[in-house]
C-alpha cells in the first residue's frame, strides 16, 4: 500500500516517523497516526480538486515541515505539565503541614485582594458598565453656573433660550420636580415624580416597557391629562395589572390616563428626592415661565448631534450665555452654563472618594505583599536544607524558582477565592454607606470581567510577593547543604518593613485628615437646635389655593399640633433647612433710601415662616425680635433678616427700622426690618450661611410649607401624632417628607461619613499588617541571634542592654519608614483637598499624631520579642548550636 503512494506523500510520512521520536513514548503512536491520517486526507482532497502534482507535492512538504516543531512542543508541554503538577502537589502539602505559616499568609492576601476587588467593582459599575439608554455617550446634563463656579438648577426662560438658539443638540428637554396626591384605594399617598417637556424620553434614549411616551399635543394647554408610571409603582400599587394602559387614576383630585410604564432600569437621577420617582407627566409651559429667569428649579438634559463633541457644544453654550447676559443683565450677568455627561452626573459625589479608596486598597495589598514576602524569606531560611538537597540531586535554579513560584500561585489562588467572598460582603457594606443619590452603586456585581480581574490580580500578587524570595533562595551551593542567610537578605527584609511603615503612614495620614475634617464639620453650628425636633412637609395648594384658605388650613392644623401632649413648640416654614425638597425662593433686594445701580443689585432668599417657627427650632435672636402673633394680615408688613444678610448690607450699623423691598409673585413688597436672627445653614454644614429674609406667613400666605414640631418622647410617635392632627383637618392631605431633623442633618453628611469610614477601615488594616510585619522581622531576627544573645547574657549583659539592642534594630526600620512615609504623605494628601473641611492637606498635628501612633505600635511590636530575648537561658542557647 505504501509503495503505491506518491513520492511526495512517502517523503512526508517519513518525516513524521522521524519526528515522532521526539514525542514522549506514551503518546507517540497516537501522534504519528494523527499526522499520517491528516496527510492522506489532504492529499486525497487536493487530487479530487484537480490540483497539479507539483503544487500538491509542495503543499504536502510545507505541511510536513511543521511536524518536528509540533513534536518538540508536545514533549516540552508533557514534561512541563508533569513537573508543574508535581510542584503543585508539593506546594499543597507544604501549606497543609504548616498552618501557622499558611493561615496568616493567606488571610493577609485575602484582605488585600478582597478590598481591591470590591472597590474596583464599584468603580467599574460607575465608569464602564453600559448605561440603559441608547447612545448614552451623547447624553449630557446642563446646569446654570453661578459667579462662584457652583452648579445650579436652570431658570425656565433660560432653558427655552438654550433650546431655541443651540445647534449642537438633537434635542433639549427639561424635567421639573413635582409630586401628586394619590387618592385611590387605601390611604392617601404622595407619588413623587416630575413634569417633563417635549421629547424628554427620546432625548434620554429610553422607551416605556409597556405603552408609549407622551405625544407633542399632550404638552399643549387644555390637553387630556396623561401620566407615565414606573414599573415599581405599577407592581406595588396596581398589582402589575396588564390593563394598566388607558386606565384612569386620581392624582391631585384630577383623572389622569396611564399611557405607559417605564422599565425598572429607568433611573436617571436628575432629581434627587426621597422615595421613588414614580409618576411622570407632560409639562405645559406657562406664560410667566417664559419670562422667569431669577428663580431656577428646572433640570435639563440634552442629546448631542452625531459628531458634535462636548467641548464644541460647551463653546456654543458659552456664546449663548454671553448673549443672554447682555440682553438680561439683571438676572444673567454672572451666569454661565455647565455641561457634564450623563455618566459623570450619575456618579454623584462618590467618584473621587472611590478612586482614593481604591488607591488605599492597593496600598493595603502592597503592604500585604511585603508582609508575605517577609514571611517567605523567613520560611526560606527554615527550608535551607530542603533547597540544598534538591540542588545537590540535580535540580537547577530555574527548577527551584518554578517550584517557589507555583507555591506562591497556590497561596494567591486560595487567597483570591476567599477574597471573592470578602469582596461580595464588602460591596454590600460599602453600598449601604454610600450617599443615597448614587443609585447605580446598587447595580454593582462581580461579573465575568471582574472574575478575570481577580485572576489577573492573583497572578500579579503571587509574582509580587513570591519572585524575590524565589530568586533569593534558589541561589544554593551544590557542595554545602545549606543556604546562606546573607547580610543582603537581612537588609532586604528590613527594607520591606520600612516600606510597610511608609505605606501605613500615608494611609493613616489620609484617614487622620478625614477624621479631623469630619470632627470640624460636626462642630459647625447650623444656627438652630435640631434636638427632639421633627419636620413634616406638605404641599397643600390643591385644596387651599387662595390666601384665605391657606391661612385657615395652617392655622387650624398648627393649633391642633400644639395641643398634642408633649409638644413644646410648633411652626411652619417654606424653606426647611436640610430638607430634600427645599423651597428656595430668590428675589432682588432693594434697601429703601439707599440708591442702587442696576449692576449692584443683590439677591436674597425669601422665606415664609409662621410665628412659632423660630421657637420650634430654637433659633437665637441676635437683635430686635422674631416673628410673632402681632404680625397679622392687617398689620404693617415686617421682616426678620439673617445675620449673614445683616453683615452684608449693614456691617457697621443696626438694620432695625430700615425698610427693604423685594419681589413676591411678581409684586413689589416693602417691609420693615424688626429683627435679626442667627445665620442658618440650609443645605449642608459645610455650606455658607445665606442672606435670608423671613416674612410672616399671615401677611404672605404660602401653601407649600413644612411643619416643625419640637416635643418630648419618641420622635416616630410625635410624627404619627402630627400626621393625625393634620388629617383631622383634611383627611386627604398627604405628606411629601417626614423625619427627625437630627437624621436629616446626618443624611447631609453621608458623603463625608462614607469617605471617613472606608479610609479609616483600610488604615486600621494597614496598621495591623504593619505591626505584624515589624513583629515578624524582629522575632525572626532575635531567633537567629539566640546564640549571640546567650553569650552576651553569659558574659554579664543585663536585660536592659539586650532589650535596647533589639529595640534599636526595630527603631531604625521604623524611623526610616516614618521618614519616607511622611514625605509620601505630603505628596499624596493633596488629592484629599476636595474632601477636607477647615483642615489643610499638610496638617502638622495629624502628622504628629500618626507618627506617635505608629511609633507606639512599632515599639510594642518590637518589645514583645525583645522581652522574650531577655529570658533566654545561656546554657540552652549554647547547647542548641
Amino acid at each position: 500500500m505504501a509503495g503505491r503512494d506518491p513520492l511526495a506523500l512517502r517523503i512526508c510520512l517519513l518525516l513524521v516517523r522521524l519526528s515522532s521520536v521526539v514525542v514522549p513514548r506514551g503518546g507517540r503512536r497516537e501522534w504519528r497516526a494523527e499526522w499520517e491520517a491528516e496527510f492522506r486526507h489532504h492529499h486525497a482532497t487536493l487530487r479530487a480538486r484537480g490540483t497539479p502534482d507539483w503544487s500538491t507535492s509542495m503543499d504536502l512538504i510545507r505541511r510536513a515541515a511543521g511536524a518536528l516543531p509540533d513534536a518538540a512542543w508536545i514533549r516540552r508541554q508533557f514534561t512541563l505539565d508533569a513537573e508543574v503538577v508535581h510542584d503543585a502537589r508539593h506546594g499543597l502539602r507544604m501549606l497543609w503541614t504548616s498552618p501557622r505559616f499558611s493561615i496568616p499568609t493567606i488571610s493577609i492576601l485575602a484582605i488585600g485582594i478582597g478590598s481591591t476587588l470590591a472597590l474596583a467593582t464599584l468603580l467599574d459599575t460607575l465608569l464602564f458598565r453600559p448605561l440603559p439608554y441608547a447612545d448614552s455617550d451623547r447624553v449630557v446634563t446642563l446646569w446654570q453656573r453661578t459667579a462662584e463656579g457652583a452648579r445650579d438648577d436652570v431658570a425656565p426662560a433660560n432653558f427655552l433660550d438654550w433650546r431655541e438658539r443651540s445647534q449642537s443638540f438633537e434635542s433639549l428637554a427639561a424635567v421639573i420636580p413635582y409630586s401628586y396626591d394619590f387618592t385611590g384605594d387605601g390611604e392617601p399617598e404622595v407619588f413623587f415624580g416630575a413634569q417633563v417637556t417635549e421629547n424628554f424620553f427620546e432625548t434620554l434614549g429610553t422607551r416605556p416597557l409597556v405603552g408609549r411616551s407622551f405625544l407633542p399635543e399632550e404638552h399643549r394647554p387644555g390637553a387630556r391629562p396623561v401620566v407615565v408610571i414606573t414599573q415599581g409603582l405599577w407592581q406595588r400599587r396596581f398589582g402589575s395589572d396588564p390593563a394598566i394602559v388607558n386606565r384612569a387614576i386620581t392624582l391631585d383630585d384630577r383623572l389622569y390616563t396611564v399611557v405607559g410604564v417605564l422599565g425598572a432600569d429607568f433611573r436617571p437621577q436628575l432629581l434627587p428626592r426621597p422615595g421613588e420617582m414614580a409618576v411622570w407627566t407632560p409639562k405645559v409651559i406657562l406664560e410667566h415661565e417664559k419670562r422667569t429667569r431669577a428663580s431656577a428649579w428646572w433640570n435639563v438634559v440634552g442629546r448631542l448631534k452625531p459628531g458634535v463633541s462636548v467641548a464644541q457644544a460647551q463653546l456654543e453654550l458659552d456664546s449663548i450665555s454671553a448673549a443672554l447676559a447682555r440682553e438680561y443683565p439683571r438676572t444673567n450677568e454672572h451666569l454661565g452654563v455647565s455641561m457634564i455627561t450623563l455618566r459623570e452626573h450619575l456618579m454623584g459625589d462618590v467618584r473621587l472618594p472611590l478612586f482614593i479608596m481604591l488607591g488605599a486598597a492597593v496600598l493595603v495589598l502592597l503592604i500585604g505583599c511585603a508582609n508575605v514576602a517577609n514571611l517567605l524569606l523567613a520560611r526560606g531560611v527554615e527550608r535551607a536544607r530542603e533547597f540544598a538537597i534538591r540542588n545537590a540531586l540535580g535540580a537547577g535554579r530555574a527548577r527551584l524558582i518554578r517550584q517557589l513560584i507555583v507555591e506562591s500561585l497556590l497561596m494567591s489562588s486560595v487567597a483570591a477565592a476567599i477574597g471573592l467572598g470578602l469582596a461580595y460582603w464588602a460591596i454590600g457594606a460599602i453600598v449601604s454607606l454610600a450617599p443615597s443619590g448614587v443609585l447605580r452603586l446598587h447595580d454593582a456585581m462581580i461579573d465575568g470581567r471582574m472574575l478575570a480581574f481577580t485572576v489577573a490580580l492573583a497572578v500579579c500578587t503571587a509574582i509580587g510577593f513570591g519572585l524575590i524570595p524565589a530568586f533569593q533562595f534558589s541561589r544554593t551551593d551544590r557542595h554545602v547543604l545549606r543556604v546562606r542567610h546573607s547580610a543582603p537578605t537581612r537588609r532586604f527584609r528590613r527594607l520591606l518593613v520600612s516600606a510597610e511603615v511608609a505605606l501605613a503612614v500615608v494611609l493613616l495620614t489620609g484617614a487622620g485628615l478625614l477624621i479631623r475634617s469630619f470632627e470640624r464639620l460636626l462642630a459647625v453650628d447650623p444656627g438652630f437646635s435640631p434636638r427632639n425636633t421633627v419636620a413634616l412637609q406638605v404641599f397643600a395648594h390643591d385644596r387651599n389655593g387662595t390666601p384665605d384658605r391657606a391661612r385657615a388650613f395652617f392655622q387650624a392644623t398648627l393649633d391642633r399640633i400644639r395641643a398634642l401632649p408633649g409638644v413644646e413648640a410648633a411652626g411652619a416654614v417654606s424653606a426647611m433647612p436640610f430638607a430634600n425638597a427645599n423651597i428656595n425662593i430668590k428675589s432682588d433686594l432693594d434697601i429703601v433710601g439707599r440708591p442702587t445701580k442696576p449692576q449692584e443689585r443683590r439677591s436674597v432668599y425669601l422665606t415664609i415662616a409662621t410665628s412659632g417657627y423660630f421657637r420650634a427650632l430654637t433659633i437665637p435672636v441676635r437683635e430686635g425680635r422674631s416673628l410673632d402673633d402681632r404680625d397679622a394680615e392687617w398689620s404693617p408688613r415686617v421682616a426678620v433678616i439673617s445675620e449673614a444678610l445683616r453683615r452684608r448690607e449693614w456691617p457697621n450699623e443696626s438694620p432695625l427700622g430700615r425698610h427693604v423691598r423685594f419681589v413676591w409673585q411678581g409684586q413689589q413688597i416693602e417691609a420693615e426690618v424688626v429683627g435679626v436672627v442667627s445665620q442658618i445653614r440650609h443645605e449642608r454644614l459645610d455650606s455658607a450661611a445665606r442672606a435670608e429674609v423671613f416674612v410672616p406667613f399671615r401677611q404672605l400666605p404660602f401653601a407649600s410649607m413644612t411643619y416643625v414640631v419640637k416635643g418630648k418622647g419618641d420622635s416616630a410617635a410625635l410624627i404619627d401624632a402630627a400626621r393625625r392632627a393634620v388629617w383631622s383637618v383634611d383627611p386627604l392631605q398627604t405628606f411629601y417628607e417626614t423625619g427627625e431633623l437630627e437624621e436629616m442633618i446626618a443624611a447631609s453628611l453621608s458623603r463625608q461619613r462614607f469617605s471617613v469610614t472606608l479610609l479609616t477601615a483600610l488604615a486600621a488594616v494597614a496598621l495591623t499588617l504593619c505591626a505584624v510585619g515589624i513583629y515578624g522581622v524582629i522575632a525572626f531576627a532575635t531567633a537567629q541571634r539566640t546564640r549571640e544573645i546567650g553569650v552576651r547574657i553569659a558574659l554579664g549583659a543585663d536585660q536592659g542592654a539586650i532589650r535596647g539592642m533589639i529595640l534599636r534594630e526595630g527603631g531604625v526600620m521604623v524611623g526610616a519608614g516614618l521618614a519616607f512615609g511622611l514625605m509620601g504623605s505630603l505628596a499624596g494628601t493633596r488629592y484629599l483637598r476636595q474632601l477636607l473641611f477647615e483642615v489643610r492637606a499638610f496638617d502638622p498635628l495629624t502628622l504628629a499624631l500618626v507618627s506617635c501612633l505608629l511609633g507606639a505600635v512599632a515599639l510594642f511590636a518590637c518589645y514583645v520579642p525583645a522581652r522574650r530575648a531577655t529570658r533566654i537561658d545561656p546554657v540552652m542557647a549554647l547547647r542548641s548550636e
